[in-house]
């Protein structure tokens, strides 16, 4: 990954039960809603996850929760890439650090989802939902994961490629592990 400098203002508030704090902190800094965004299974095993979520509630501060998108990402990427494969091999070159090879700009884009799944691992993030999950998920669990993603079947997603029920079962399918 290329070097870069990104600015941006943070409190960090460390210690025993600092978490408590969570919903103090979203209203002094005039936060109206929170993204609850954790990578994999230890922000729930250690029930820390359910313990912020529920700080969250008793102080009248919304949430959503977002887990794992790193589990799916590199299905996605793969899935939607031909939409704008310049896009994709632009994100290798200059935020991967992939060298573009003009001859293959399909091999370069993929070589830039690949070092995005080593950067994952890195920080310790899941890239398919078998890490995500510890296990094999079913068949049952992925159209049930598309129903609500399509919001039973009614609704598509997407800027671009706009995802129908259809691709979004094809990702996860392809994000099995």
């Amino acid at each position: 990954m290329k070097d870069f400098n990104y600015y941006a203002p943070t409190e960090v508030v460390f210690g025993e039960k600092s978490e408590e704090q969570v919903a103090a902190l979203v209203r002094k800094y005039g936060g109206t809603k929170v993204l609850v965004h954790y990578g994999g299974q230890s922000a729930i095993r250690s029930g820390l996850l359910d313990k912020i979520c529920g700080l969250l509630s008793e102080g009248g501060v919304p949430f959503v929760k977002l887990g794992g998108l790193a589990a799916i990402w590199p299905s996605w990427a793969r899935y939607v890439m031909h939409e704008n494969l310049s896009r994709f091999v632009r994100y290798a070159v200059n935020v991967m650090d992939v060298p573009n090879d003009f001859s293959d700009p399909e091999g370069t884009a993929l070589k830039g989802i690949e070092a995005m799944e080593r950067f994952y691992h890195a920080i310790g993030m899941p890239i398919n939902i078998r890490e995500l999950i510890g296990r094999d998920i079913t068949d049952a669990e992925i159209r049930e994961m598309t129903r609500k993603c399509s919001r039973d079947y009614q609704r598509t997603c997407g800027a671009l490629k706009v995802l129908t029920a259809a691709d979004m079962e094809a990702i996860y399918n392809m994000a099995r592990g």
